[in-house]
C-alpha cells in the first residue's frame, strides 16, 4: 500500500511567523490509496483477522499510563549545579531508569585521556540526591565552629572569633 499519508508544512504558530514552519503527517482519502494488485510477501494473517484485532483495539481505548513510560517532558532540577568529586568537572544530566540522574564520564568525551586508576563513570540519581540537600545547606551554612553571629546597624550578619 502507498499514498495513505501525506507530509505537510504548516506555521509552528500562525499568530507568529517568524517561529519558520514544521511538518505535519496527514491522511489521505482512501480513494488516493495505491494498493498494490500483487502483494510483496504472503500476509502474516488474513485480512478478516486483522480487521476483527483493529476493532478489538479501538474498543479498548488508549493505552493508559502505567508509570514505566518517560514523561513528555524531562526535567533535571540540579542540572548545572553538581561537580564530580572524583575530577572537578560539572555533571551531566541523564535519564536512568525512568527517573532523572546525573553523570561524570571522567574525560571520556574529551579529547584528554583519562588518568590511570581514576573511575571510569559516576552516576547518581536525583531521588538518592534530593533527601541529603537539606544537611548539606545547613552544613554550608552554620556557622564555623567557634565562631558567632552578630547583628550590626545594617542588619547584616557579621561572624566574629570567640576568644
Amino acid at each position: 500500500m502507498w499514498n495513505r499519508q501525506r507530509t505537510d508544512r504548516d506555521l509552528a504558530d500562525p499568530a507568529d511567523v517568524s517561529l519558520g514552519h514544521k511538518s505535519v503527517q496527514r491522511w489521505n482519502l482512501p480513494d488516493g490509496w495505491v494498493i498494490s494488485r500483487t502483494p510483496a510477501h504472503p500476509a502474516p494473517v488474513s485480512e478478516a483477522d486483522f480487521i476483527a484485532a483493529q476493532d478489538i483495539s479501538a474498543a479498548r481505548g488508549p493505552t493508559p499510563d502505567n508509570g514505566l513510560a518517560a514523561p513528555p517532558r524531562r526535567r533535571y532540577l540540579l542540572a548545572g549545579l553538581l561537580i564530580c568529586g572524583g575530577c572537578g568537572r560539572r555533571m551531566e544530566s541523564a535519564w536512568s531508569n525512568g527517573k532523572p540522574a546525573y553523570r561524570c564520564r571522567h574525560g571520556s568525551t574529551t579529547a584528554s585521556r583519562r588518568v590511570p586508576g581514576q573511575l571510569k563513570n559516576a552516576y547518581i540519581r536525583e531521588d538518592r540526591m534530593l533527601p541529603q540537600l537539606a544537611a548539606l545547606h545547613l552544613r554550608f551554612t552554620e556557622p564555623a565552629a567557634g565562631q558567632r553571629r552578630r547583628r550590626t546597624r545594617r542588619r547584616a550578619a557579621v561572624r566574629y572569633q570567640i576568644r
